[in-house]
């Protein structure tokens, strides 16, 4: 190990959580972390949200009053492309493999900056808290669980959260809303169509009017980091058999949210969408409801955590990032709930998630491990 980063490489430590598959269970990363966390002396605890699947949690109090600060991560990936994605490689200055840029090269840097931080108790006051989740890639599951039992949300001061942003600052991006829509028909036999209601039709109608009219009414919101809100359809099923009229047809919508916008409006929006096309075709009917619902993330651009992040980027990389909203959803937005002060910064690129190829460049694994320690040294300081 690399003598600067005290006992613990960022860049040698993100290699080994790489080789955890964590893409069905944590529970394998969640003790791997615990075990090492402990042996710093975190006071550590894993939280089953699902079986096999917990959240992490380690607290290290500096034995001095002081603000408490969070570092944040999600353990989960995506599923492999394939097993080699679980073998991780450094080729040409890259760490390559499944999760090394979303997201456990930027938690790698979090758990060497709370070595750092376990190892020079004098440097700083307060606590730090370090909270890795489950399930963030399919519905931020672990953080709402956090969130709803209030697991020191009202001692926390400030987060970061260490997605993928080039060391860019993330200070906003949108909610998501899965909404299933089911159109309601009427079986008969195919040779007479006209006993029956086709609710495939119907469907094809609305999808029609949400591909066409729905963006009217979207473009009349827009954000100054996050433009214009989105939607996509994109599952449908309907039907049984070809010798059938279908009775029902569904279809699950992706409906971008953004800050200031609420869910209440989104239906109505959508509904209002619809419920014109009953005028010519009166035997159409629908009904609309929610599946998932994580809100959107917007910090104040004035608030003053965002211009220490700031400082501790400029101090460690010799030039200002770029303050900007993100194009994908993160952990932040179920802390907005708590007004947690919170930003989203991490090493590897966003472009790189989810790729079969997925790499990070070793240099910003290093850079993201400095500049975490900035900011818990400037946050914290005595």
């Amino acid at each position: 190990m690399n003598e600067k980063y005290g006992t613990i490489d960022p860049v040698d430590l993100a290699i080994s959580l790489v080789r955890i598959p964590s893409y069905e269970k944590e529970k394998p990363i969640a003790e791997f972390i615990k075990s090492l966390l402990e042996e710093l002396g975190f006071n550590v605890r894993l939280d089953e949200v699902q079986a096999d699947r917990p959240n992490v949690t380690a607290v290290l109090e500096s034995g001095t009053a002081g603000p408490t600060l969070m570092y944040c991560g999600h353990l989960d990936t995506v599923p492999p492309a394939s097993f080699s994605q679980l073998k991780p490689e450094v080729r040409n200055g890259k760490l390559v493999g499944r999760g090394s840029a979303d997201m456990k090269s930027g938690v790698s840097a979090m758990l060497s900056t709370l070595n750092y931080f376990a190892a020079n108790k004098d440097e700083w006051s307060g606590k730090i808290i370090f909270l890795g989740t489950m399930g963030e890639e399919i519905g931020l599951l672990g953080m709402n669980h956090f969130v709803k039992n209030n697991l020191y949300g009202n001692k926390i001061d400030a987060c970061i959260i260490g997605e993928p942003t080039s060391l860019d600052i993330g200070i906003a991006h949108k909610g998501m809303a899965w909404l299933q829509l089911n159109t309601m028909g009427k079986e008969a036999h195919s040779s007479k169509p006209y006993q029956g209601v086709n609710a495939i039709y119907h469907m094809a109608l609305i999808v029609k009017a949400l591909e066409e009219n729905l963006k009217f009414l979207l473009e009349k919101h827009t954000h100054p980091l996050l433009g214009t809100p989105t939607v996509n359809v994109s599952i449908i099923h309907g039907g049984k058999r070809a010798n059938m009229v279908p009775h029902e047809c569904v279809i699950e919508i992706d409906r971008r949210v953004l800050p200031g916008e609420i869910l209440e409006a989104v239906l109505e929006e959508i509904k209002a969408t619809i419920d014109p096309l009953k005028n010519e075709y009166p035997q159409l009917s629908y009904e609309l409801s929610v599946k998932k619902y994580n809100g959107p993330f917007e910090i104040k651009s004035d608030e003053k955590f965002i211009e220490t992040v700031a400082d501790a980027v400029s101090f460690c990389r010799g030039k200002r990032p770029e303050i900007k909203g993100l194009s994908f959803g993160t952990d932040a937005s179920e802390l907005s709930v708590m007004n947690i002060p919170t930003v989203v910064i991490g090493p590897g690129s966003p472009n790189q998630a989810h790729k079969e190829e997925e790499w990070i460049d070793i240099e910003e694994i290093r850079s993201a491990f400095e500049i975490y320690k900035q900011i818990g040294l400037s946050y914290l300081s005595k």
